[in-house]
């Protein structure tokens, strides 16, 4: 397709985005988003993923917007860095953008090797997992142009532990399409062995130290004597996987606990719950989160980062200490008692993601500081 020149005159700006893989996960999705939903009268995007193919790409390629993938198989592949370099060279961009850790790294140390002036690198989570990771952030961080953190929890994190200057961070959140969510037929949870009837709460993340299962398991079996037809549902796959399952056995809530991996309906899973759970002991804005609101699923989740700019103060869904059986059964309770007040609050939380969180918003808060740094970058 041709390129199209801007109300200037002048043709799009090319813009190379670069991400670890793109299998469908949220910050994958939040960036084929963004590319797709660019002004392509003023910017040209081009996605270069260091994984393999993947059906996301083909859905980002079928919005007209170029995928390359470099079909990184081994996790210290450091000969990506020339492959990256020599497709940045070729495409000649005045912007590269990155998102995920091993992208993040790869992208600063091509692109100025391809001679592509403006690196800007996304921070989506408070990793508390990977300490390497960090120092790794920290060492480069002089080959960055610009940081763009997804929550002011992480900007904060940000600061302390990568020692990033406060001037060379922005705040740009996940975006939501509110109204892809609000008609979505709900799931019928009796074609996954629940009972008819059943009270469903659902959790979705891998199964991992980070999303905190395991307190979610302890909660659930302090609830359910108050409540016999509750039921859990996650979705997810990870390490954790046996050990939460010995746990449920433990807990004699194996009959309670359903574990059914990788769900490519989570929509219609957040649309018949009672509640969306997230138990995570660290974030950084989890996109799930936004789609169960979006959803109209009651949420009640821990106070990690990014759920403050989600929730507000319990406006628009619960939150909890990490880590505290005691208050996650308090506030799950809650919801399952006082349905209206929940109600009120998901309408709320809808009304939030309109008016904080579209796509057309969080878009534009990117197109702005793409705008800010090329004309800085010229002057």
């Amino acid at each position: 397709m041709p390129e199209r020149p801007d109300q200037s005159g002048l043709a799009p700006r090319p813009i190379a985005f670069c991400i670890t893989e793109l299998d469908p996960g949220g910050a994958e999705r939040a960036m084929a988003r963004l590319v797709r939903s660019l002004n392509r009268e003023r910017w040209s995007p081009h996605v270069f993923c260091l994984g393999p193919d993947t059906p996301l790409a083909g859905e980002i390629r079928s919005a007209n917007v170029p995928v390359t993938c470099l079909d990184v198989r081994r996790r210290f592949d450091v000969g990506v860095v020339w492959r990256l370099k020599r497709q940045l060279r070729n495409f000649r961009p005045a912007l590269i953008q990155s998102f995920l850790f091993h992208a993040n790294i790869v992208s600063r140390l091509a692109a100025p090797l391809a001679g592509v002036p403006i690196v800007v690198s996304g921070i989506r989570v408070a990793d508390r997992e990977h300490p390497w990771h960090i120092a790794l952030e920290r060492a480069t961080r002089g080959l960055v142009t610009h940081h763009v953190c997804v929550s002011e929890g992480v900007a904060r994190f940000a600061r302390d532990r990568m020692r990033i200057a406060p001037e060379r961070t922005t705040v740009i959140p996940n975006a939501i399409d509110v109204e892809a969510y609000q008609h979505v037929p709900a799931v019928d949870f009796s074609t996954l062995g629940l009972p008819p009837g059943a009270r469903v709460l659902v959790n979705v993340g891998r199964l991992s130290p980070q999303k905190g299962q395991d307190v979610f398991l302890a909660a659930l079996g302090k609830l359910i004597p108050s409540f016999p037809d509750l039921h859990l549902v996650i979705a997810g796959e990870g390490p954790l996987e046996s050990g939460l399952r010995q746990q449920a056995r433990q807990l004699q809530i194996e009959d309670r606990v359903h574990l059914i991996g990788r769900s490519r309906d989570v929509p219609s899973l957040l649309r018949a719950a009672s509640a969306f759970v997230l138990t995570s002991r660290w974030e950084g804005m989890p996109n799930v989160v936004l789609e169960a609101m979006a959803a109209g699923c009651p949420v009640v989740s821990t106070a990690a980062e990014g759920i403050p700019e989600l929730l507000g103060n319990d406006e628009f869904g619960l939150r909890v200490p990490i880590d505290s059986v005691p208050d996650l059964v308090s506030a799950i309770g809650r919801v399952l008692t006082d349905r209206d007040s929940a109600a009120d609050r998901t309408r709320s939380a809808v009304e939030h993601l309109r008016q904080q969180f579209s796509v057309t918003a969080i878009t534009a808060q990117y197109e702005r500081l793409y705008s800010r740094l090329i004309e800085r970058n010229s002057q």
